[in-house]
């Protein structure tokens, strides 16, 4: 058990890790009220983290249009929460979800600390966890109020996994949207450069193309 110290919110206590990986997942106490914190974990590089690229280099003698894709060394992990914040704030409610605050998380006060997320602790199972019997009797009941949560703001990501039960079974939160980053840079020479982040698993690999390369191979164009 730790604690953090956030910015705005005050010192959550209680603080146990409950998930591991790209991003680690807390659950503590922020004036006797339980909450999530999120940030981004020791395995974000291995898990998730696809980077597509996108280079175009022209001159007079040479011209070349350059693909690549790869599972990133080194890919904005904080960039993404801090898009997945806006994702949640942009609906507004729909999805029975919030940010109470986006910012640093500090373990002890007056250290740089990391950037981190934090959100109401949703209490009960996810839909996946459910028995396909239990499944079939909710999702008739939650199709309309699902749709109007999809149509007020487009999850990008859903599964059961990302759908959280309330103990009552009287209503569900949307979780963990699909984030992404497009940087782009346009230079005076006409040269170039195009960067899309986004999460993605190893076992979802084989549903994008990893490199496209229709005349030539990015490593090859000028530097």
């Amino acid at each position: 058990m730790g604690e953090f110290h956030v910015d705005g919110l005050g010192v959550v206590r209680h603080c146990e890790r409950v998930r591991a990986g790209a991003f680690d997942l807390y659950r503590g106490e922020l004036e006797g009220v339980a909450v999530a914190i999120k940030v981004k974990g020791r395995g974000f590089p291995k898990d998730n983290a696809y980077v597509a690229e996108h280079s175009v280099v022209f001159s007079r003698l040479y011209s070349a249009i350059g693909y690549a894709g790869r599972f990133a060394e080194r890919a904005p992990g904080e960039e993404l929460l801090a898009h997945e914040a806006e994702r949640i704030r942009a609906t507004a409610g729909t999805w029975n979800h919030a940010v109470l605050a986006a910012g640093p998380v500090r373990s002890r006060e007056g250290e740089p600390g990391v950037f981190g997320l934090v959100m109401p602790w949703h209490p009960g199972p996810t839909l996946a966890e459910l028995s396909r019997r239990e499944q079939r009797q909710l999702l008739p009941r939650m199709m309309i109020s699902l749709w109007k949560s999809l149509a007020a703001a487009a999850h990008g990501d859903l599964h059961g996994s990302n759908i959280i039960l309330a103990p009552e079974r009287d209503r569900f939160v949307l979780i963990d949207p699909a984030v992404f980053l497009v940087d782009h840079d346009l230079h005076a020479s006409g040269d170039s450069h195009s960067r899309c982040s986004f999460t993605t698993h190893p076992r979802y690999y084989p549903l994008l193309p990893p490199y496209y390369q229709p005349r030539a191979r990015l490593r090859d164009a000028p530097r």
